[in-house]
């Protein structure tokens, strides 16, 4: 189905291949006095999120996600900078636009952003986020799929210009090259206006890829990545996390037609700070929306 914009099938692509190369249940408060989070409010919080194997998704930073002692999923991604997480505090979740997807870690931080409503300065929560798929998300347009062996060549040529806008640098004969992690590369030489990068494998290693572990097969020209993908499995593309749907010799199956991969998450939520919303406590206490 072709809609306005950039499909979700051209996105995921685009990930893919960005992806391929490169407590208890319980809760304590503070004290009666203690302030509660409002609608607007910003609350500063920290959060770990689990699978239900107990495998840790996604947390609000570094810290977090290594206090509970739990081992990282394969969908789990590093925050960009340690601290406190501000959200700002809703009544409901935000409407999802069309070509507008979330990525994994903001549908998690938006549905806690309406958790957090009524939460106190140092109180904690355990919370489950359901995992159900959305019907307006049709299978033609969240799923994809993609071949279970993929080759890379021995030999590649690229320019100057785009080895440069790749890597920021000039090519230097002896540089490694990353195009893919699972075979790596070195620039060989530079002729003219072009660098020619040799890449190098062994035959039979065992490697990780985003979608399962894969085994490499070298012949004359290239080497072939055969990926044991198993169905069931949640894997990340980019911002997106899907569940691989099927498996044959060929190709491999990823539904994303939910951000949770349909998999159910256990939150732990601490509120350590709050902002109060100014404009709203500057309303007199009867006031109504539009007034």
């Amino acid at each position: 189905m072709k809609r306005h914009g950039t499909s979700m099938t051209e996105k995921i692509k685009k990930a893919l291949v960005a992806a391929f190369l490169l407590l208890p249940a319980t809760a304590w408060s503070a004290s009666a006095e203690a302030v509660a989070v409002e609608p607007g409010d910003i609350a500063e919080i920290n959060f770990v999120c689990r699978l239900a194997n107990g495998d840790v998704a996604a947390a609000s930073d570094k810290a977090m996600a290594e206090k509970v002692k739990s081992p990282k999923s394969a969908v789990y991604m590093e925050r960009g900078q340690d601290g406190l997480l501000p959200v700002k505090a809703a009544v409901s979740v935000p409407v999802q636009l069309e070509g507008k997807e979330k990525a994994f870690e903001w549908e998690i931080v938006d549905r806690l952003a309406v958790a957090v409503v009524g939460m106190k300065e140092g109180e904690s929560r355990e919370l489950k986020l359901t995992s159900e798929n959305l019907p307006e998300r049709s299978k033609e347009d969240y799923s994809i799929k993609i071949a279970r062996v993929r080759e890379r060549l021995k030999e590649t040529k690229m320019t100057v210009a785009d080895y440069e806008y790749r890597t920021g640098k000039k090519p230097v004969a002896g540089e490694p090259f990353v195009l893919d992690p699972t075979v790596p590369g070195r620039v060989d030489r530079v002729e003219g206006d072009e660098a020619v990068i040799l890449f190098s494998a062994k035959d039979g290693q065992s490697v990780e890829t985003p979608f399962g572990k894969g085994r490499i097969r070298e012949n004359e020209k290239a080497y072939e990545i055969e990926i044991d993908a198993k169905a069931g499995e949640l894997v990340r593309s980019g911002p997106f996390v899907g569940r691989i749907e099927a498996v044959d010799e060929k190709s491999i199956t990823i539904d994303y037609r939910h951000p949770f991969g349909g998999e159910p998450l256990s939150c732990e939520v601490a509120v350590e700070k709050i902002t109060k919303d100014k404009v709203a406590e500057a309303k007199p206490a009867n006031a109504v929306a539009g007034e």
